[in-house]
This record gives C-alpha cells, sequence and structure tokens, in this order.
C-alpha cells in the first residue's frame, strides 16, 4: 500500500488515539532517513501544546504505530538523528 494512503487509512482508525494521530500527522513529513526528525524536535512541537508528553510516550506511540497500524517507522542513531517512514 502507498505510504500516503496508509498514513489517511490510520489516521481515519476510531481506535487511534489523538497524541498518537498527531506524531503521524508529524512524522508524514520526514519520509527516508536523509530526512528524519529529532526526538528533541518531536518533543518540542508536542510540548507547545501538552506537557504529558514526553520521550517514554513518544517511543511507545511510535511502537504503538509500528506494531498495531502496520506503519513503516525507521530510526537513525547516527546524522541525522530521529524517526523517519521508510
Amino acid at each position: 500500500m502507498e505510504l500516503d494512503a496508509q498514513i489517511v487509512r490510520v489516521l481515519g482508525r476510531a481506535d487511534l488515539d489523538e497524541s498518537t494521530a498527531e506524531l503521524l500527522r508529524l512524522l508524514a513529513g520526514h519520509k527516508g532517513c536523509a530526512n528524519a526528525i529529532a526526538i528533541r524536535d518531536i518533543l518540542r512541537a508536542f510540548n507547545v501544546q501538552r506537557s504529558t508528553f514526553n520521550e517514554r510516550t513518544l517511543k511507545a506511540a511510535v511502537k504503538d504505530l509500528v506494531e498495531r497500524f502496520g506503519m513503516q517507522i525507521g530510526a537513525s542513531r547516527k546524522p541525522p538523528y530521529g524517526y523517519f517512514f521508510i
């Protein structure tokens, strides 16, 4: 399935919580390792709106997107660091 269509399908699911949906929308603009978004940048975007979103909840949301919804999200441990769609 094409990535954009998969994103739209997952965003339409009733069992997707709002924080994970926001994360999915944010990650949609980061396709390929060269366009990874750092954890600190994701947290900065989320902490503007809520203080309960932290590194632990971010990693849990990414895990949920990968395991439960089948999203192909990668993580780079070398520059550019961060998460991206494979």
